[in-house]
């Protein structure tokens, strides 16, 4: 059975309007006061009408996930979520996540129909790669505030600022007095941002040091034959001393071949890499020395619902993106 203010104020021994104030939190009432309606509602399984409040504010207090059906073109990683969830529960904010098929996602009679059903104030775009130029166009459609996540664009979009973390990590393995590094790294021209820009971060910091730079590409291979053509590369440029990598993978694969070479990791030579701070490798990580970037992926997803809680606040204004640093310490 539907619990009503009346009944709450009956039993409360207050008026309607009181439980009404005090259960938006709103009005100034002693603690007493305001314990013991919150309790009465409590005790009777009182549950606020999400829809009517809605509709009285003009807000939901919710923001949508949006994100691909498709495992390699979404980023949900638990960091990343960690930092969106703890930014909306300051702000007293739910999140809601929904996917939409890949094949629909240009669908002008699908799409923005689809996301105006949405109960919600504002999107959070988890759509990472082989996006639909029309895509774009449609999500502008809905008129719904939207910020994309771990996608590089001018406006809208909070990412990794890729291209200084790798110039990070080419300056520390500089400071340690390699000259020989290396950058092992999948075909740049790819479908995600971060390639190309952690290629030219590390081509920044070799050239500011008036050094050659070796840009090594594996390919597109399977994974069961990674290992392998990594072993093959590292080998064929036996006189580097130091290796920068796109991947923690592809950073523990050149730690075992340095290893079967006889040489002594964190030692001789040294390995790093830009992609171990949402490391699937963290046993590896204990084991060998591998220098890797701060994680910062809890502080991309909090960039991201500020920056969306401003678009909400201004609709029509677009935002600049934001590129996340966070400098490495030696």
């Amino acid at each position: 059975m539907k619990i009503t203010l009346k009944q709450i104020a009956k039993q409360s021994g207050v008026s309607m309007p009181t439980v009404s104030e005090i259960l938006n939190d709103k009005g100034v009432y002693s603690e007493q006061t305001r314990k013991k309606v919150l309790a009465v509602a409590r005790d009777l399984g009182y549950r606020p009408n999400a829809s009517a409040r809605a509709m009285q504010s003009g807000k939901f207090n919710t923001v949508t996930w949006l994100s691909s059906t498709h495992a390699g073109a979404r980023f949900m990683t638990s960091p990343l979520l960690d930092g969106v969830l703890h930014s909306l529960d300051a702000k007293q904010m739910q999140l809601h996540i929904a996917r939409v098929n890949d094949n629909k996602l240009t669908d002008p009679d699908y799409l923005p129909s689809a996301l105006r059903h949405l109960s919600c104030d504002g999107l959070i775009i988890d759509y990472t790669k082989d996006i639909p130029p029309r895509f774009w166009e449609l999500v502008q459609e809905t008129r719904l505030p939207a910020v994309w996540i771990n996608t590089k664009q001018k406006y809208d979009s909070v990412y990794p600022d890729d291209v200084a973390a790798t110039r990070d990590m080419t300056q520390v393995l500089l400071a340690m007095g390699h000259q020989e590094i290396g950058y092992l790294t999948p075909p740049i021209i790819n479908d995600h941002y971060s390639y190309a820009d952690r290629c030219l971060g590390y081509r920044q910091a070799m050239e500011v040091a008036g050094l050659k730079t070796h840009v090594v590409e594996h390919g597109r291979i399977p994974g069961s034959q990674l290992r392998q053509a990594v072993c093959e590369l590292v080998k064929a440029n036996a006189n580097l001393t130091a290796w920068l990598s796109y991947s923690d993978t592809v950073a523990v694969h050149i730690c075992h071949v340095l290893e079967q070479m006889g040489h002594v990791v964190g030692e001789t030579h040294h390995v790093s890499t830009v992609g171990a701070a949402i490391s699937l490798q963290l046993q590896y990580l204990e084991h060998y020395p591998i220098l890797h970037t701060p994680h910062i992926w809890e502080t991309v997803g909090q960039q991201a619902v500020e920056l969306l809680l401003k678009k909400i606040k201004n609709p029509k204004t677009r935002q600049t993106s934001k590129a996340v640093h966070v400098p490495y310490q030696l």
